[in-house]
This record gives structure tokens, sequence and C-alpha cells, in this order.
């Protein structure tokens, strides 16, 4: 979601990042899971296929000797797998890195952005700040008056429509307050 100036909301930008490390895990969760069936599955058949060889029957050591390439490759190919698993998880910790630094950067501008228009409000006279400030976004309303000295922010307030005022003042509430805030009924 993008606010008037151009930014973004730390709501998006934490629900983006949450959303990355979801896929990222459930991804590589879902990968290893699959490979870890189908050696269940190589296994149980591999029981079941000695199983089935007659007791008295005796292999030959030629017999024993393909088993034992057959089973040499099958850990070759464990191990390759293994290693490419392992790459890709290395390079997944590097994209989620790379998006933290990113998401970090992104805030910083954001806040600075925020920071140029709290001084630009309180600049400004009560009566002006009001005005603009009734046409802004409530949750950008609510960033500047939180960033500003209280009576700068009442006298705002107070200059404001009933309506608008009463709205940001339950938001600046809540964010003060956090979560622990009852609902309203």
């Amino acid at each position: 979601m993008e606010t008037s100036d151009g930014g973004v909301t730390g709501c998006a930008v934490v629900d983006f990042q949450k959303r990355m490390i979801y896929w990222t895990n459930s991804k590589l969760y879902n990968f290893c899971w699959s490979w870890l069936f189908v050696l269940i599955i190589v296994c149980v058949l591999d029981v079941f296929t000695a199983q089935a060889a007659a007791p008295e029957q005796v292999l030959s050591a030629q017999e024993l000797q393909k088993r034992s390439d057959a089973l040499d490759h099958r850990e070759q190919s464990l191990n390759s797998m293994e290693a490419d698993l392992n790459s890709r998880v290395a390079k997944l910790k590097d994209l989620e890195a790379i998006l933290q630094k990113m998401l970090d950067e992104a805030k910083a501008v954001k806040d600075s952005r925020i920071q140029k228009l709290i001084d630009v409000y309180t600049s400004m006279k009560p009566q002006q700040a009001a005005i603009v400030m009734e046409t802004i976004d409530v949750p950008l309303a609510v960033k500047v008056l939180a960033g500003m000295k209280s009576q700068q922010a009442g006298q705002i307030l107070n200059k404001m429509s009933k309506n608008k005022a009463a709205t940001i003042s339950e938001e600046l509430i809540k964010l003060q307050a956090g979560p622990d805030l009852p609902k309203k009924p």
C-alpha cells in the first residue's frame, strides 16, 4: 500500500517480508519431504524384493556386486541431491539477507520522509496544518501527529473537523497503547 508521498506503509513491508519467509520455508519444506518420501519407498521396495527371493537361493558374487554397485550409485545420487539442496538453501539465505537489507533501507527512507513531513507541519500554524491534515490519509496523519510535541498536535486536532479529529485521536491512542487496547463494543 502506498502513501500519498510515494512511500510504502510499514504494514505492507512487514506483510511482504512474512510472505517471502513463509514461501521460502514452505518450498524448502516440501522439497525435503518429497525426497524423504522417495527414499522411504525405495527402501520399502528393496525390503520387499529381498523377501520375495527364496531363502534357500544363494546370490552369486556377480549379483552381490551388481547390488553393491546399485547402492553405490544411489548413494552418489543422494549425495548429489544433498549438495544441490544445500546450495539452494545457501542461495535462499543470501536472498533473504539481501531482502532484509532492502527492507531496512526502505524503512530508513520512509522514516526520513515522515520526519521531513513532521518538520513541515511543525513549522506551519495550527490552522494551516489542520486544513492540510484534513485532506491526507488517517494513517499518515497519525504518524505525523505522533512525531510532534503533544501541545502542537493538540492545537492542530483542535482546529480540525470533529469527525476527522476523533478518528485520528482514536488511531493515536491505538498507536500509543499497542495491541492491549480493548476493542470498540
